[in-house]
Parts: C-alpha cells; structure tokens; sequence
C-alpha cells in the first residue's frame, strides 16, 4: 500500500514536470492568455507590456495579477474587450508596432532619423507614404518603433564585426540596461557593464542568449525594481556598440558590483579582476 501512494506521488510529479515543460514550449500568440498561466510566452506578453508602458516588472514567466492588471488597462487604452485574457486580439494588438510623431529637425535626413529610432529608411517611407528621400524642417513624420523581430540597419551591417550578432530589440535591451545599471558610472565603467553581459552569453555557466542573461531571475538589480524600463540616454547605446565591437575593459568579468548596494555577501567569495568608477569586476 505504502509502495503504492509512493510510485503515484512520483507519477504525478513527473506528469506536472512533463506540463509545465510544455507550457514553456510555447511562442506568444500560440494560445490564450490568462491568470494562473506559466511559461515563455507570458514572459513575451509581459516584456511587450513594459515596452508598451504598462510597467509589470520583472518579466518571470508567471500570469499573475500584475499582469493581468496591466492587460485589463491595455485592452481599456486600445478599445478592445476588457478581460483580463490576452487572447488573439490583444496579443495581435501588443505585438504591432508603436508609433510616434517626429518633427524633423535642422539637420536631419531619413537615415539618421531611421538609426535615431532603430528602424529603417524603407519603413518610414512606406508609413509616410512618401516617394522621394526629400524632408523639410517641421515636417511631422510617423516613426514606427523597433519591435522585438526588426534588425536594425546598424546593427545588421556591422554583425559580423560584433563578438555578438545583435538583433535592433537586443541591442535595445543592451542599452536599457546599461543605462539603468551604469549610468552614473565614467564611459568605461558602461562599456564595461555591456562587456559582462555578453561574457555572460558567451560563458557555459549563464543562458546563451542576451534576453535570457538580462532577464535571468535577481541577475540585474535595475531589472527587478523596474529602472531598466527607463528610456536610456545619453552614451549608454555607444558603451553597447563599443562593448560588441570587442572592448572588455573587465579583462572577462561576469559579474560585478558596487559594495555600497551589496545585498547577497556571496558576491564576496568571487575573485576579483578591476575596478571601474563604483564597480568592481569578478569571475
């Protein structure tokens, strides 16, 4: 009787185990949304979120009602049935592209405004219905935002001289979180921030993708309290761009971190490599 309880328990763990790997396979837009959901796809829908505005933290995968708060606001904003599911509406809604106004200033030319927004010339002619690469100072100019499928012009060009090949929305995330992490720290300090992430893709010991790395639950403090969604500024995206083009001022880091703000004494027992402005540097 004992043997018996015992092997059910087994079954049934290795049944909610085999569900929940399942749940995980799936890609935003496979299935219907909602509270109590778990898997790569709410991670997705709440990554879109904070993109669109509606800040739900930390993506962790789960539809709880951080989420679900966030989704009801949106569908309320756009017009569509408030109820808290993300089904093939608001999904098909998250995943189109943002746009916003753009009075083209002295200066200016379509491909500078297309590397300005990370997308393309092509694109804002099509949104603009334009015919002709002509612009005028004060003109209004519909800019679609990069989203998570669109290579940047840039980034595209100049991949294979990258230790990383880098999508526009990587290279997005790159730079949030330099500038949420480092940006009070001297440029080398950023670049050196950017250079511990893509040490992090490239080391067995970590995910190897950039959106897992940045994303990996308690890894970035300025992505668990929300500032990784501040909109990044002033050379944050460059320290990205120099850190891919092969600057590792951290002599290979993978971590780092500033005394001053220590929570986990752990991060002690790693040895450390330099010191950069506040941060220190370890394997």
């Amino acid at each position: 009787m004992k043997n018996g309880i015992i092997m059910a328990i087994v079954v049934a763990m290795v049944l909610l185990i085999g569900s929940s790997i399942i749940a995980e396979a799936y890609t935003l837009g496979s299935r219907t949304l909602m509270f109590g959901k778990v898997g790569e796809d709410v991670k997705d829908l709440q990554i879109k979120l904070n993109q669109w505005g509606y800040n739900v933290g930390a993506p962790d995968g789960i539809y709880g009602k951080g989420t679900e708060k966030a989704v009801i606001k949106f569908q309320k904003d756009q017009g569509l049935v408030i109820d808290g599911i993300a089904g093939r509406g608001t999904i098909d809604k998250l995943k189109a592209e943002k746009y916003i106004k753009y009075s083209v200033k002295a200066g200016d030319n379509l491909s500078k405004i297309a590397n300005k927004f990370n997308t393309t010339v092509w694109k804002i002619k099509v949104n603009n219905n334009m015919y002709t690469d002509v612009i005028y100072v004060g003109e209004k100019l519909n800019i679609p935002q990069a989203g998570p499928n669109t290579t940047s012009a840039y980034a595209f060009q100049s991949r294979s001289n990258y230790r990383l090949q880098v999508t526009a929305q990587e290279l997005d995330w790159l730079t949030r979180a330099v500038y949420s992490e480092a940006r009070g720290e001297p440029y080398k300090g950023q670049v050196a921030v950017a250079a511990v992430i893509l040490n992090r893709v490239l080391h067995p010991r970590f995910p190897n993708t950039i959106k897992d790395v940045i994303f990996e639950p308690w890894a970035f403090t300025a992505v668990h309290d929300g500032q990784f969604w501040l909109e990044p500024k002033g050379t944050a995206r460059q320290a990205v761009i120099d850190a891919l083009k092969g600057w590792d001022p951290t002599g290979g880091a993978t971590f780092y971190y500033n005394p001053v703000k220590v929570t986990s004494y752990w991060i002690y027992t790693r040895p450390v490599i330099t010191q950069i402005g506040r941060h220190y540097f370890a394997t």
